[in-house]
């Protein structure tokens, strides 16, 4: 039987051991509490466990975002869990691990295994693109104390999440406007039609807007910007860390903002975790020569 260990995650890894189980796999995780996991997991304690669970390993799971530049697991738990340069010294040269994003940190943690990136796999992107939308939306929610109704809201980025939350903030009766660096992905907002922005507009545009969301990974909302945003405006910033946002700025000056990572796995757990399921079972299967019963 294939041994598959899930290194720290959140409900969404949870589903994948569930759905792992459910293929056939023997299935031990780390840093997950155990109250959520079914019983055939095998929980992992303690470094000492890992690490002898990783010399057995056909592959491992690790979260989305796998690993700070400290070392800092992503995971549920209620301390801070951390790996060190023992977590992967035994495990078999070649293993595969996979993960969402192959960060620097990793592959130095683990050079004689393969860390394989799926996030940028178009049938993970996609779907947890849509869950992100829905994410933003659920935290502009919660965060402002107005409504989305008739305001104006600047989406910065058309990429897939961009599109996602465009259209969405359009069907709840907002006016969008949209901001993109490449004339493309702006011509093709435009053929979706919403208003498209000029770029030496940005610092305008965002100061009459109440809700700001930005997908792009680059320092674009800077205090140049912030220090014109309406008393009530919210940022939503759903770009990687650290975000296209200053927030110590953003502080100082008063401006609601937030870095809203991991949205599908705080707002559709289960549907993403059946999502990265599905394309972590079919990739096992090919690396490892096993099919999903």
């Amino acid at each position: 039987m294939k041994q598959i260990v899930v290194v720290g995650g959140d409900k969404r890894e949870v589903t994948v051991a569930r759905r792992l189980l459910a293929a056939g796999y023997a299935v031990a995780a780390y840093a997950l509490p155990d109250a959520a996991l079914p019983p055939e997991v095998t929980r992992l304690h303690d470094d000492a466990g890992l690490r002898q669970a990783m010399a057995r390993a056909d592959a491992a799971i690790l979260p989305m975002p796998p690993l700070g530049e400290d070392l800092l697991l992503y995971s549920m738990k209620e301390q801070d869990v951390y790996l060190d340069s023992n977590t992967f010294v035994d495990a078999p040269a070649g293993m595969p691990l996979l993960t969402g994003i192959v960060t620097p940190c990793l592959t130095a943690l683990a050079p004689q295994c393969v860390a394989i990136g799926l996030l940028e796999n178009e049938e993970i992107a996609l779907p947890l693109a849509e869950a992100t939308a829905e994410g933003a939306i659920a935290e502009a929610i919660r965060l402002s104390d107005g409504i989305l109704y008739g305001e104006q809201a600047l989406v910065i980025g058309y990429g897939r999440i961009g599109k996602a939350l465009a259209w969405r903030l359009d069907a709840l009766g907002m006016e969008v406007i949209v901001l993109n660096r490449s004339d493309a992905g702006a011509e093709l907002a435009r053929d979706y039609g919403f208003i498209v922005g000029d770029w030496s507009q940005l610092t305008a545009i965002a100061a009459r807007s109440a809700y700001i969301f930005n997908t792009a990974p680059a320092p674009l909302l800077q205090r140049q910007q912030l220090q014109w945003l309406r008393q009530d405006a919210l940022v939503v910033d759903l770009a990687a860390k650290p975000g296209g946002t200053d927030f110590a700025a953003a502080a100082e000056l008063g401006v609601k903002a937030v870095l809203a990572g991991g949205l599908p796995g705080k707002y559709a757990p289960r549907y993403a975790g059946e999502v990265m399921a599905d394309v972590y079972l079919d990739r096992l299967a090919f690396l490892l020569g096993k099919e999903e019963q």
